[in-house]
């Protein structure tokens, strides 16, 4: 069942609980609240996991989890810039397939941000995405270290669709590193990272009832009307049931459930059905189509396609500003860049604590970002003996570091 379907059961379950002439039979189709649960993968339930951790009073708990949600938070963002450079390092001529799923996890990874932003406002905090430590210092691990990656700013290349495999690799869940009570950085995959955060939460409601735990304003939520695509739509959360199924999709759309590829909700354009990011980045690298019937261990089976390598510009992985000191013009593009990534990141924030009216401007500023990548990337780097051009380098800029051009910064649009 994939989410739009669930959002309908969801709206058809929460209608019944208004009704007083309704029965609010909880659907099977939706998450299942309570620590009885098994955990997916494995013979052991919720309840088991929950025995091997710490636990303190209500608020020392809703801090632990408000912490591990802005580091979910970090985490989701951590993957955009890194296929955004990618996605615009494509030539005009390179293939639609390579365009289509670059564009696709990218849109879906800002659901992601957009779901954990509603999370944390429904526990009663603050998401915060314009820190200068909310920008990660590529080449970085993700928070926490999970997975063990470093992620890198690679353009278009076998190389930048490898390391998308790498981090959305669908990986089995293991008891002996879940059930670790404090397991060491790096340790983690990001599907058992996403299953501790669902186990706090559902041991917070157990111990201590929805009424205490979803304490958030609702008037912050970011709700229905903001289509993310093939991925579904926003939904607001106020209750366990909604914070499970956004826990849930997250890890679901990254690495597929189970032993299924499937986790699109249409078919995309050209006929073709989505499946989870890790398999969309394996089809580019075998050239071919997942299609009905095909499995994690058969591999995509259906129709070939070509993927002309080649049609990319080459740019320097990794770059920073510091490598454009001596070119002053590809300096200040750099610059404007960032100042203006950094605005639309700024207005995330505002969307994410009040404003939620602003998410669907930010989105399409993210998209127009690409004007000044190409003013970067059309730039050959002055004394590279290898062919490099300049690329963004998605450095933290303050308000205001760069004059804007070739329009208005990000934050001046949204007012």
């Amino acid at each position: 069942m994939n989410l739009i379907q669930q959002l309908e059961l969801l709206g058809q379950y929460r209608a019944n609980q208004a009704d007083p002439r309704g029965k609010a039979h909880l659907p099977s189709g939706l998450p299942q609240p309570g620590l009885d649960q098994a955990i997916p993968g494995l013979e052991q339930d919720f309840a088991a996991l929950v025995q091997t951790m710490d636990w303190q009073d209500l608020e020392a708990e809703r801090a632990l989890l408000l912490h591990d949600l802005q580091q979910a938070l970090k985490l989701e963002h951590a993957t955009i810039p890194p296929y955004l450079t990618a996605l615009y390092t494509l030539s005009n001529k390179s293939s639609w397939h390579a365009q289509e799923v670059l564009r696709s996890v990218v849109v879906e990874e800002m659901l992601h941000m957009t779901l954990v932003a509603n999370l944390i406002n429904a526990l009663g905090g603050s998401p915060d995405t314009a820190a200068a430590d909310f920008m990660p210092d590529y080449p970085s691990a993700l928070p926490f270290d999970v997975d063990g990656i470093k992620v890198n700013l690679l353009g278009f290349s076998r190389a930048a669709v490898e390391q998308g495999c790498a981090i959305e690799r669908p990986r089995d869940i293991r008891a002996s590193m879940l059930f670790q009570a404090r397991p060491a950085p790096g340790e983690l995959t990001i599907g058992e990272f996403y299953l501790i955060l669902e186990a706090r939460l559902r041991a917070m409601v157990e111990r201590h009832g929805e009424a205490v735990v979803f304490i958030g304003d609702t008037r912050r939520q970011v709700r229905e009307g903001f289509y993310y695509d093939g991925a579904g739509a926003t939904f607001p959360i106020t209750d366990t049931v909604s914070a499970l199924l956004a826990l849930q999709t997250i890890r679901h759309q990254g690495e597929g459930v189970s032993d299924t590829i499937w986790t699109g909700n249409r078919e995309q354009f050209k006929s073709f059905p989505e499946v989870a990011h890790y398999f969309r980045f394996n089809e580019l690298l075998q050239g071919r189509l997942y299609q009905r019937g095909d499995t994690v261990q058969s591999g995509p089976t259906g129709k070939p396609f070509e993927v002309d390598w080649e049609a990319a510009i080459k740019i320097k992985p990794n770059s920073k500003l510091a490598d454009y000191r001596a070119a002053p013009e590809i300096h200040a593009h750099a610059l404007a860049f960032n100042t203006a990534y950094c605005d639309f990141l700024r207005q995330l924030n505002r969307a994410y604590n009040g404003e939620p009216a602003l998410l669907q401007t930010g989105i399409g500023c993210m998209f127009s970002l690409k004007e000044l990548i190409l003013r970067l990337v059309n730039n050959p780097l002055p004394g590279s003996t290898e062919g490099w051009h300049a690329a963004p380098t998605f450095e933290y800029a303050a308000p205001g570091a760069a004059v804007a051009s070739p329009s208005t910064t990000l934050a001046q649009q949204a007012d």
